[in-house]
């Protein structure tokens, strides 16, 4: 009975541990400090690439575009244009970390649509953390408790 509830506990231990993800978080920037994602996804009939620049409270959003499949991210950086700004509100800001949250947890495969996502953690321009994450589930829509890109995206004041 004992070893039974050791195993127990060792296994509520693991798994607290394996699912505490490190993933990058919209609610803790500080002064001065951005998340930079670099957004791309593709599937059966599109392909597209943007930019969401996140501060204290509010996003910038850019659309890259690409002359050729074969230009260099580099280049790519020269042909961005910015689409907008949106105000977050505090509702959206969780409902972001948890979008990075179930990026970080891996959220597989199974989709002909494949999103990926860099992102780099930054204080004063400079870089202090990156992450990649690919995400080819199609599972993040109609989740209320997830804010997607994709979402952001569509509330660009035009």
């Amino acid at each position: 009975m004992k070893s039974s509830f050791f195993v127990v506990i060792l296994l509520l231990i693991y798994s607290s541990i394996a699912g505490a993800a490190d993933a990058p978080s919209v609610k803790n920037l500080g002064a001065n400090e951005s998340l930079v994602v670099d957004y791309s996804t593709s599937g059966c009939f599109h392909s597209a690439q943007s930019i969401f620049i996140f501060t204290s409270g509010k996003v910038s959003i850019y659309s890259v575009e690409r002359k050729s499949p074969e230009d260099k991210k580099e280049d790519a950086e020269l042909n961005k244009k910015h689409l907008g700004d949106v105000e977050l509100s505090d509702d959206e800001i969780t409902r972001l970390d948890a979008l990075f949250k179930f990026y970080a947890d891996g959220p597989g495969g199974g989709c002909t649509t494949v999103d990926h996502i860099a992102v780099s953690a930054q204080k004063d321009g400079k870089v202090l953390k990156t992450y990649d994450f690919t995400d080819g589930s199609c599972t993040t829509f109609n989740k209320n408790t997830i804010l997607t890109l994709g979402e952001l995206m569509g509330r660009v004041k035009k």
